[in-house]
């Protein structure tokens, strides 16, 4: 799990408490793509996996075969008393997982800040 402090892992391994992510990727031309993506952390294996409705017919996919190279953000406001955002930042290698027909992102660089706590069953 390189990359990922104790507090970031547990974030993880937690759900991210259903937060949304944004995955950015190379396109053909070598600009930026970025898209909304559902995720999942997979502990055994350290990454995490991002997957939607047929991931293997999209563009990101057709992006990774060029560059396997991604960066996620999955990010939000927490709170009821004013304005606390937190964000979970991860660049990395990506790989397409066939066999899930879902994306794999090793983190490789992370930062984060003001994550919502776990919840205390995780």
């Amino acid at each position: 799990m390189t990359g990922l402090s104790a507090a970031e892992v547990a974030f993880l391994r937690a759900g991210g408490r259903g937060a949304l992510a944004r995955l950015a990727t190379v396109d053909g031309e070598g600009g930026p793509r970025v898209v909304p993506v559902g995720w999942t952390w997979d502990d055994e294996l350290g990454v995490i996996v991002l997957g939607g409705r047929n991931v293997p017919g999209t563009a990101r996919w057709r992006h990774l075969a060029r560059h396997p190279v991604a960066a996620l953000t999955i990010d939000g406001v927490q709170g009821d008393d004013g304005w606390a955002p937190w964000a979970l930042l991860v660049r990395g290698r990506a790989e397409r997982d066939e066999r899930r027909g879902a994306i794999l992102l090793h983190p490789e660089r992370v930062t984060s800040w003001g994550l919502p706590p776990a919840p205390a069953d995780h």
